[in-house]
């Protein structure tokens, strides 16, 4: 099978702190040669799309998206996605790892930081988004300086300010909840993410986290509207998506890689979840 596309920070960042910022149009003219942006690709880094464009769509871990101007589009390293190749998003894109924005800055920050990526995506007013223009224009100029260690810790700075007035640009995005609760949350899906090949049950993931199994579902719930079990299986689904996508693995090697131990009960987990076989959806 073909192999795996993946574009590392190596290949877009191209200062010697783990950040860039770029319109989408010349990030699509970089890469335009080889089309690698218009197939499926995993992102090794955090990356901030501000979209605006009057419309537009993007694919993310194997969904068809669309999105207009005032939209804002977090992803995560390891998600898959792809630009449309007949109605690309238009705008910026702002990409950095998340040890370098998590490097010396307040926990409410932090926070702030976990709660904006945990979204699937941001709205805000067309007419509001002007206002991250001027920070976006001092991220650019910042980019262009000689890069010495002060200078990232300016574009650190900019970027939490940027997340700052996300955040009071889209209030109803972030409804204010137990913080307590949303950080175990942030834990129980960082272990998700980890451990999904070794576990698929929800009580070894709330030994792993020393809660009760109500405890993790009725957060899971509130912060997800799933179940644990629920939450898990659906993590599961996308990242068989994501293998069969990348076309770099056959059926029996993503079994494997997303913890099943028979290809048939694989098959079956997928069907039940999709309605489809593993090979049915790759075709």
């Amino acid at each position: 099978m073909g192999g795996k596309h993946q574009i590392d920070n190596k290949n877009i960042v191209h200062l010697h702190v783990p950040f860039e910022v770029i319109t989408i149009e010349e990030l699509l003219e970089r890469h335009k040669a080889t089309r690698k942006l218009q197939t499926w690709h995993v992102i090794n880094f955090n990356a901030l799309f501000i979209v605006t464009s009057n419309a537009g769509k993007h694919d993310i871990d194997c969904e068809e998206y669309h999105f207009k101007a005032g939209d804002i589009i977090p992803l995560v390293k390891n998600q898959i996605h792809r630009f449309h190749k007949e109605f690309p998003i238009t705008g910026t894109a702002i990409t950095f790892t998340e040890d370098f924005i998590l490097k010396n800055i307040s926990e409410a920050n932090s926070l702030l930081f976990l709660k904006i990526f945990h979204l699937p995506k941001i709205q805000i007013e067309k007419d509001a988004i002007s206002l991250l223009n001027p920070f976006i224009d001092l991220l650019f100029k910042e980019q262009a300086i000689i890069n010495t260690g002060v200078n990232a810790d300016i574009i650190r700075s900019i970027l939490v300010t940027v997340f700052l007035y996300i955040e009071r640009l889209a209030p109803l995005d972030f409804v204010k909840s137990d913080t307590k609760r949303f950080k175990d949350f942030i834990k129980f899906k960082t272990l998700v993410s980890e451990n999904f090949k070794k576990t698929h049950h929800a009580k070894d993931y709330a030994k792993l986290l020393n809660v009760s199994y109500k405890h993790i579902n009725d957060i899971s719930k509130e912060f997800s509207g799933k179940t644990a079990k629920a939450f898990i299986d659906f993590w599961l689904v996308t990242e068989i998506k994501r293998n069969i996508s990348q076309q770099s693995y056959n059926m029996k090697e993503i079994s494997y890689r997303v913890g099943f131990e028979e290809p048939t009960n694989f098959i079956r987990f997928f069907k039940k979840h999709t309605g489809q076989t593993p090979k049915e959806y790759s075709l």
